[in-house]
């Protein structure tokens, strides 16, 4: 790796020549002992011609994502070529790369190729996602750039620009290479997107279309299956996005459905454009939104160790990413909420519980198939706690159970939620409203108690 310069050896003598005009450097080759280059060879005239060419191999992503100080992770190969002549005034590039087993954050992708030409001050490029060497995403570009050797008021030049991204018929076993926890993956999705104008006024136009989707998501167990959904992308100079439809099933009811539907629109800004490595913060951070959920006998979560819960309701999100509430209801139709195993049985007070005593009854280390890792707020956990909850009512259903080795209790009642700042309030109660219990004093001694009614 190039993460330190011990790592790194001339492969060869090299001869860096500099006067009062220019520079030239006779191919400066640095070799890692992983076995990645970096080869630098030109001549950098200031008033004659540039006449250059920079070249990396198999270099990691990680250690350059180290040098520019990115917020994300990185992880994969590089390979690029650079070539550059003219006058550094107006030059001209030509650039050619390809990443194996890029990682960006927690998103992998198998591969990306690269090609871009660079000249009179436009930049035109297309960038591929491959899986198993097919073409699986296109984008191409086409930008009014300067890109001058020499230092420019403005770099965006206001003059037509052309973005297009093209997804036909993609197979959505992509996902399981680019999302973590993700399997089982089946289904067709079709992307036609465009952005057309000039960078003060641009415009934004397409659709994309989920057809026939499957998977299944470690994070709760389930397998979300019949996918299908349309999403629209419109705006002159302020993108917005319309989620028409997104529809799913999920667990054993005949009837299953969740949906999903809304608008989320993104805001300009004063400071400068979305860097790719923390794309989705920069544009959360500028939106607002309208987004509403509805379920009914809908599979929520499948963890043995946790929770089996189908529920039915709706929910709806709206507000802007520092500040947006929740409201709306769910009912808890059927399943059951698991209690850990103790080991030993004692008659405990638990109004008395200090709160990292109550891992005694829940199973938290099962929380970590559902809870990222981690890594200080990211803009998803930013936008939760800017979120405030109203009256968010929690409705237990007829079939629903307290359940471990020694009991089986049926719940009943509800519970309102409401959140201002940091605090959370809970009103209302939860019944017990009958079930056994089973004690075991010893060895072959068990009693079973009936419970006929109780308040949580």
């Amino acid at each position: 790796a190039f993460t330190g310069v011990a790592l790194c050896r001339r492969r060869s003598p090299a001869r860096v020549t500099l006067d009062s005009t220019s520079v030239a450097v006779d191919s400066l080759a640095l070799v890692a002992d992983g076995g990645a280059r970096v080869v630098l060879a030109g001549d950098f005239p200031s008033t004659r011609p540039v006449d250059a060419s920079f070249r990396m191999y198999q270099v990691p992503l990680a250690d350059l994502g180290a040098i520019v100080q990115s917020r994300s992770p990185l992880g994969g190969l590089l390979t690029l070529e650079l070539g550059m002549t003219g006058m550094r005034e107006d030059p001209t590039m030509r650039l050619s790369a390809t990443a194996d087993t890029v990682r960006v954050d927690e998103i992998h992708f198998p591969r990306l190729d690269a090609r871009a030409t660079y000249a009179r001050r436009r930049l035109d490029g297309e960038i591929r996602l491959v899986r198993d060497n097919q073409p699986a995403i296109n984008l191409l570009a086409s930008l009014p750039l300067d890109l001058a050797l020499t230092s420019v008021e403005k770099r965006l030049i206001e003059d037509s620009l052309r973005i297009s991204l093209r997804a036909d018929s993609m197979n959505l076993a992509l996902l399981e290479a680019m999302v973590p926890r993700v399997s089982n993956a089946t289904g067709r999705l079709q992307a036609r997107l465009d952005v057309a104008g000039t960078w003060t006024r641009p415009s934004f136009t397409g659709n994309v279309l989920v057809n026939g989707g499957q998977m299944a998501l470690a994070s709760t167990g389930t397998l979300l299956r019949n996918i299908n959904g349309s999403l629209t992308l419109t705006g002159d100079t302020v993108p917005t996005i319309r989620l028409d439809s997104l529809v799913m099933a999920s667990g054993e009811a005949r009837d299953s459905r969740a949906s999903l539907s809304g608008t989320v629109r993104f805001s300009q800004s004063a400071d400068s454009a979305c860097a790719v490595s923390s794309l989705l913060e920069c544009l959360a951070r500028r939106s607002a939104f309208d987004v509403s959920f509805s379920a009914n006998n809908f599979e929520a979560i499948r963890q043995r160790r946790i929770a089996d819960l189908e529920i039915s309701g709706g929910l709806r999100l709206a507000g802007e990413y520092e500040s947006s509430l929740l409201t709306g209801g769910l009912r808890v139709e059927r399943g059951a909420v698991y209690l850990r195993e103790r080991l030993r049985k004692q008659i405990v007070n638990v109004d008395r519980l200090e709160e990292d005593e109550f891992g005694a009854f829940i199973d938290t280390t099962s929380f970590s198939a559902i809870a990222p890792v981690a890594r200080g707020p990211s803009w998803a956990e930013e936008l939760q706690s800017h979120m405030a909850i109203s009256n968010v009512d929690i409705a237990i259903g007829d079939d629903v159970w307290l359940r471990s080795q020694e009991a089986s209790i049926k719940l009943a009642g509800s519970v309102s939620v409401t959140r201002t700042g940091d605090q959370i309030t809970l009103e209302g109660p939860l019944l017990a409203n009958r079930g056994t219990y089973r004690l075991y004093l010893a060895p072959g001694v068990i009693r079973t108690f009936e419970v006929q009614r109780g308040v949580i």
